[in-house]
C-alpha cells in the first residue's frame, strides 16, 4: 500500500452527499459528518467532546477510494480520534471490527504529521499541534450489543484500547419510513453522545 500524504478531504464534503437506502453505514456517516460533534461519555467526570473532521478518511495514493476510516476528529487536547461506524444488523464480529480499526491506527500512525499540516492548511490555523495520540471507537447501534450479547468482560477497554460504543439516548436511529434520522432528532447541547459499553 501506498500511504496518501495528502489530499485528506479534511473539512470538506466529498463522494454521494446522499448515499443508497442500502447502504446504511454511509447514511449514518455522512449524517455524523454533517452534525460535527460527538461527545464520548466515558464517566459522568470524563466527558470529551470531538470536533469530526473528515469523514471516508482516505489511507491510500494512487486508487480513487481504497482503505478508509470512516470518521476523523479530535478534542480540545487536539487527540485525534479514528471512529468506525457499523449498522446495528451487521453480522461482523467485534474481533473482527478490532482487527480493522486496529489496522486502520497503523496506517493513520504513519501518517500522523501529514494530517496535522492539512488540518493547518484547511482551517488557517498555523500553529496547530496534534498531540499524537489516537483514541479508537467503534460505534454500533445498540441492538447490536443485545442480539450478540457482547460482554463488557470480554472486550474491557483496559483489555483492547478500543472504545466499544452505542448511541446515548438514542433507542433507533431510523424514522417511521426505516430511514437514517439522527439529523432529525432533537438534541440538546447540539452533539450527538456516544455511550460507552465495554467500561
Amino acid at each position: 500500500m501506498f500511504e496518501r500524504k495528502m489530499d485528506f478531504k479534511i473539512g470538506m464534503f466529498h463522494g454521494k452527499f446522499k448515499p443508497e437506502k442500502s447502504c446504511i453505514e454511509a447514511q449514518i456517516r455522512n449524517q455524523l459528518y454533517l452534525f460535527g460533534k460527538l461527545n464520548l461519555e466515558i464517566s459522568d467526570s470524563d466527558k470529551r467532546l470531538i470536533r469530526i473532521i473528515g469523514y471516508e478518511f482516505p489511507f491510500e495514493s494512487e486508487k480513487s477510494r481504497g482503505q478508509c476510516a470512516d470518521l476523523i476528529g479530535y478534542d480540545k487536547e487536539h487527540t485525534l480520534y479514528l471512529i468506525e461506524l457499523k449498522k446495528e444488523e451487521t453480522n461482523e464480529k467485534i474481533n473482527d471490527m478490532i482487527d480493522q480499526i486496529n489496522g486502520y491506527e497503523s496506517n493513520l500512525n504513519k501518517i500522523i504529521n501529514e494530517i496535522e499540516i492539512e488540518i493547518r492548511k484547511e482551517f488557517f490555523f498555523e500553529s496547530f499541534i496534534l498531540n499524537k495520540k489516537i483514541v479508537k471507537i467503534i460505534l454500533i447501534g445498540k441492538t447490536y450489543y443485545d442480539k450478540n450479547k457482547v460482554t463488557k468482560k470480554e472486550y474491557h477497554y483496559n483489555k483492547i484500547n478500543i472504545y466499544i460504543c452505542s448511541y446515548a439516548r438514542i433507542k433507533n436511529v431510523y424514522n417511521e419510513n426505516g430511514e437514517i434520522n439522527l439529523l432529525e432528532k432533537k438534541y440538546t447541547n447540539n452533539y450527538i453522545s456516544l455511550k460507552v459499553e465495554n467500561k
